[in-house]
């Protein structure tokens, strides 16, 4: 028997999940903000070196690189100098459970509020998470979104996804392929993420009291539209943004009552 999820008396069957971060090497990876590429190289310290070839004990790497430039978790502490949420306050059952997919890979426009209430009106279970596939799941895994001023979420967009709540489950964390909730080029304003971070426009101090988190440059490939069990897993650091896994597991059609 595999993994189940049961609501309402229906019980669903998960298929096999799929991990949808992106691959990330010092030879291939992609770009967003004309950031630096990932760089790893061998310690070398006081004597040691981390590489076997060179007559080292063992292979230690130095990996330098943003987390904004692979698949990526961030929180409100990324746009607040003062009273956000880092990495490691974010519980994990707000990164944990029902997630919806929405395949919105044929706009080529920002993704506006009728796209999301189309979407959200006809949503059935409770989810903790959603997910939103654009075009950037289509493009070479290694593409480079900088200069493009690539598609993103509008504010009215980002506060409806917000406010969306099924039998008092609200979304807690968001999930996207694109490099940014927010325009390339925006002035610095961050309307979106303010909008699902519920933190109003241009305020640097604010209490966030809810944990919520966004997942972006995530890749779902050839995944459809649908019901998924979500599990993301981040590395516990006092940080407002990290490289993170995602895994999905689609919950199966076929139903047991």
């Amino acid at each position: 028997m595999g993994l189940q999820y049961t609501y309402n008396g229906i019980t669903y069957s998960l298929t096999e999940f799929k991990d949808v971060g992106r691959v990330v090497s010092q030879e291939t990876s992609p770009n967003c903000f004309f950031l630096p590429q990932i760089t790893i190289s061998p310690i070398e310290e006081e004597g040691f070196i981390g590489d076997m070839t060179q007559g080292g004990t063992c292979n230690v790497d130095l990996l330098t690189f943003t987390p904004h430039n692979i698949t990526h978790l961030e929180t409100s502490a990324h746009i607040l100098a003062e009273g956000g949420k880092f990495v490691s306050d974010i519980p994990q059952v707000n990164l944990t459970g029902i997630c919806y997919l929405v395949d919105l890979s044929q706009n080529t426009e920002n993704i506006t509020l009728n796209d999301i209430k189309e979407v959200l009106d006809c949503i059935e279970l409770p989810i903790s998470l959603l997910a939103i596939k654009t075009r950037a799941s289509l493009l070479d895994p290694n593409y480079d979104f900088s200069g493009k001023d690539f598609l993103s979420l509008t504010p009215e967009a980002a506060k409806e996804i917000s406010q969306f709540q099924l039998n008092g489950e609200k979304v807690s964390t968001l999930l996207l392929d694109l490099p940014s909730a927010d325009p390339e080029n925006d002035g610095g304003k961050l309307l979106a993420h303010r909008a699902f971070f519920e933190i109003p426009p241009e305020v640097h101090e604010f209490t966030d009291n809810t944990s919520k988190a966004i997942v972006e440059l995530a890749r779902f490939n050839d995944l459809e539209e649908g019901y998924y069990y979500c599990v993301i897993s981040p590395p516990r650091i006092r940080t407002n943004e990290v490289p993170v896994s995602v895994a999905l597991a689609m919950l199966s059609d076929n139903v047991q009552t």
